[in-house]
């Protein structure tokens, strides 16, 4: 509560101050998370094609997949450790940046140097996927693993940040909105990943294409955050944040953690969204390889692309309403459980 009397007079009446900068702060937030989906999704929506250009299985494709949320489960708790850290925001935001620009760059370096890494060719210099090369193909993965384990590490940050972010840059009446945009950015990169990828591999040699464009739009947004990303704004813009800033309600880790485990209706809430967020996730990226082979990669991608818009365009609309009408945040808990 805002007005709660652990903060003191001091703390609940100022001064706070609402900066214009929060939406430069918001929109590269965006952007990293933009692209942290976009990398995640990059080959269950081309899996055919991705196949050809490795040599690999549909098991394969579906692995990489699944890496998001194999890293995630020992991932998160660090994450949530380091988001309350002083300066944990700006700490956490550069780091997923860096991680998701190595990543892509990690995918692209056979692609790069085929000499080098593949002494007598590789696709593109000798037209032919890695299914006439399999040991070529192997430390090609290599590649691939690492950089799309790098990317998956680089999701629980932008999950767990987008709150932190909201809270620390955004007033009470905003903060419901700014989350949503927050987390709907993430939801985009899979959406528009479903369009983009079967819409620039239309060969298995064009996947070399869309690895190198992902790789431009990862370190270009690095460079943003880079360039200008500070951890809080020097006055908060609420009660709450002034309480964080100065430490009244500072988070202490081991101690919320267990809290929070403790609190029924925390974990009614975190099931209910687990759930119905790891079956749509799980189900809308493997949607290739269990449509084909009656429904092209395209036809697969216009699905998930459509599912996805679906739930962004239900989140822009309730975060809105969520902010204005008060009412809305209990009956909102409700449905979700």
């Amino acid at each position: 509560d805002e007005g709660t009397p652990l903060m003191g007079k001091e703390l609940a009446n100022g001064p706070f101050t609402v900066y214009r900068r929060r939406f430069w702060v918001l929109f590269v937030f965006c952007a990293i998370s933009f692209n942290q989906n976009v990398i995640w999704l990059t080959y269950s929506p081309i899996s055919d094609m991705a196949q050809q250009f490795y040599g690999i299985s549909s098991s394969d494709t579906n692995m990489l997949l699944n890496l998001g949320a194999i890293v995630y489960l020992p991932v998160v708790p660090l994450t949530t450790w380091l988001t309350t850290r002083p300066g944990g925001l700006r700490t956490a935001v550069v780091l997923a940046a860096w991680l998701t620009a190595l990543a892509t760059v990690s995918r692209i370096l056979p692609t790069i140097w085929p000499d080098t890494f593949f002494p007598g060719g590789w696709v593109g210099t000798d037209g032919r996927g890695c299914d006439a090369c399999p040991g070529r193909a192997s430390l090609a993965m290599a590649c691939v693993y690492i950089g799309q384990t790098f990317n998956a590490a680089a999701g629980p940050i932008v999950m767990a940040s987008v709150t932190k972010l909201s809270a620390a840059w955004f007033p009470m009446q905003e903060r419901t909105t700014a989350t949503a945009i927050g987390v709907l950015a993430n939801n985009s990169g899979a959406a528009l990943g479903f369009l983009m990828m079967p819409g620039i591999v239309k060969v298995f040699s064009d996947v070399s294409t869309l690895l190198n464009l992902h790789a431009g739009l990862a370190v270009f947004t690095l460079m943003m955050c880079l360039a200008y990303f500070p951890d809080l704004p020097p006055t908060p813009p609420s009660p709450s944040a002034m309480a964080e800033e100065t430490a009244v309600l500072r988070p202490q880790f081991m101690k919320d953690m267990v809290a929070a485990c403790r609190n029924w209706s925390f974990l009614a809430l975190a099931m209910a969204n687990g759930v119905v967020s790891g079956v749509f996730n799980a189900w809308t990226g493997v949607l290739s390889t269990l449509l084909a082979p009656k429904f092209t990669d395209s036809d697969a991608g216009w699905f998930g692309f459509s599912s996805t818009v679906g739930m962004i365009v239900g989140g822009l609309l309730i975060g809105p309403i969520a902010d204005r009408i008060p009412w809305v945040h209990d009956r909102f808990k409700l449905s979700i459980v």
